[in-house]
């Protein structure tokens, strides 16, 4: 994406405007404007374009402080930094801009390389923030995404461990939502879209304690015995303690409706079902939608005793109760939806092919699950290394060669030509470590070469003097040395990071 180019100046006084445009029109396309209501207009014509708005505060028409407010309306993100034109000792009027959301003072008379300064630096730090925030924003739709993947790979794998059929989870899914909005339309069950839509999804892990049940128990073919179908019931109460541990979930009210269907589908109106023999208004309304549509299912995939009863077969079934009463009102919405329950079963048929495929289907799931996770790690710690301004390096020990994993400065592009660790350290001591700690950084490497191949946990701090071609001059930098280790991986791989930090910092010596 391009940045913005455009600056937009504020001013009722013509020569500030034309001062200001003599320093900056080397850098952006200029806009001016005399007053606050002038200025408004064009930045909702240009609002995509403006990098950055220079405002003096005492205008006629409408001043810049009423402009800092109007702005809040039109750039509600703040992604727009406001830099504001003062007069010497206006303190007063300074702070209250800076309380209203301005990002930067400039003084008058204006001093073109500190003007040129505090504008660059704001811009930069706002393109930044802006960037971050859509990375950020990119991260989490990316999260929902992984979690969704996660949730159909646990669900399927509960499905082809009790031998049930590959398209339940999404019949399941249709008609949980299909009965929910149908008893949208009873104002008692406060039903919105959105309530439908996190419910619908919740349902996929209604079955998820059975990972827990054992294979014999669940797939028994002749009945159980007491104390077995007691452990088979268990399912439903440890299936919401599991969801419960899902912590990476950040929807608060999925979670809530997981824990409800998991524990309470089994649940009927006259308190015969299980695990609490709970009835009516006690059960959530979740669980009721999905109690019934899961019978339904069932029953028209063969999944009760083996049998495939038809779509009309299944709904006498249901109203007669013998699987487990349902209140009168989840009835009548079963009466009012049949038809769209039955065109939905039809198209989600299961097929030979389907079972045959199920088990590649999961293996494929988990590396599409894996892929994306690792995609998210390396974009937060991107992220996290461009906020903290940091200049990372991965070792691997077993080779003894490196991977440069961000290197923007001149210092880690030089290095990043040697492919071996050790050469590119004598390259970075030749080039660019301070003549007083050369030797200081060659005894430090033997140390370090030493802790590589020891394979124990490692996390050391150093601090060097090294040249920094930007500011031409001598810095210093903090390197931390850390050993990796990820549960996806055994390599034992080692992050060395740079960061640059001021002198006040570096009283302790390595």
């Amino acid at each position: 994406m391009n940045s913005p180019r455009v600056m937009l100046i504020i001013d009722d006084i013509s020569i500030n405007r034309e001062m200001l445009k003599e320093i900056f029109y080397n850098e952006y396309l200029i806009l001016e404007a005399e007053n606050g209501k002038q200025a408004l207009t064009m930045v909702k014509q240009n609002i995509s374009d403006i990098a950055v708005i220079l405002v003096d505060l005492i205008m006629p028409e409408m001043d810049g402080f009423e402009f800092i407010e109007q702005m809040k309306h039109i750039d509600p993100k703040n992604q727009i930094p406001m830099v504001v034109i003062t007069i010497a000792d206006d303190s007063r009027n300074e702070v209250r801009a800076l309380d209203m959301g301005a990002s930067e003072l400039i003084g008058k008379p204006f001093e073109p390389s500190v003007v040129r300064k505090r504008v660059h630096n704001v811009v930069c730090a706002y393109r930044s923030k802006n960037e971050l925030e859509e990375i950020s924003m990119d991260l989490s739709s990316r999260l929902q995404q992984s979690n969704a993947i996660m949730i159909d790979m646990l669900s399927s794998i509960v499905e082809h461990r009790s031998m049930e059929q590959n398209h339940h989870v999404i019949r399941l899914r249709k008609f949980t939502e299909i009965i929910l909005k149908e008893m949208s339309k009873n104002s008692r069950y406060d039903l919105t879209p959105e309530k439908i839509e996190v419910i619908a999804n919740a349902s996929a892990l209604h079955d998820i304690g059975k990972i827990i049940i054992p294979d014999a128990i669940l797939n028994r073919k002749n009945g159980l015995s007491d104390d077995e179908y007691e452990i088979f019931k268990s399912h439903t109460t440890e299936g919401s303690s599991i969801i419960k541990q899902f912590g990476y979930v950040h929807q608060k009210d999925y979670i809530q409706y997981a824990c409800e269907i998991a524990e309470f589908h089994h649940e009927r109106f006259d308190g015969s079902g299980y695990p609490h023999g709970i009835r009516g208004n006690e059960i959530p309304v979740s669980a009721q939608a999905v109690g019934l549509a899961d019978s339904y299912d069932s029953l028209t995939s063969g999944q009760t005793g083996g049998v495939n009863y038809t779509h009309q077969q299944a709904l006498s079934i249901i109203k007669e109760g013998s699987r487990g009463t349902f209140s009168p009102d989840i009835l009548a919405v079963l009466d009012a939806v049949a038809e769209q329950l039955f065109e939905v079963g039809q198209r989600y048929q299961d097929t030979e092919h389907d079972n045959e495929s199920l088990s590649k289907n999961i293996r494929q799931v988990w590396f599409d699950m894996n892929m994306e996770t690792y995609r998210l790690d390396y974009l937060k710690f991107m992220s996290l290394l461009r906020v903290m301004n940091c200049y990372a390096i991965e070792i691997n020990p077993e080779t003894g060669y490196y991977t440069t994993i961000y290197p923007k400065e001149p210092i880690f592009q030089k290095i990043a030509q040697e492919g071996d660790f050790q050469k590119a350290v004598v390259v970075l001591s030749e080039a660019y470590i301070h003549p007083s700690q050369k030797q200081l950084i060659q005894k430090n490497l033997q140390k370090f070469m030493e802790m590589i191949g020891s394979g124990n946990p490692i996390e050391q701090e150093y601090k060097y003097l090294l040249y920094y071609e930007e500011a031409r001059k001598y810095e210093w930098f903090k390197v931390n040395l850390i050993r990796l280790t990820s549960f996806r991986s055994s390599s034992g791989n080692l992050l060395m990071i740079f960061r640059k930090i001021d002198r006040e910092d570096c009283e302790t010596t390595n």
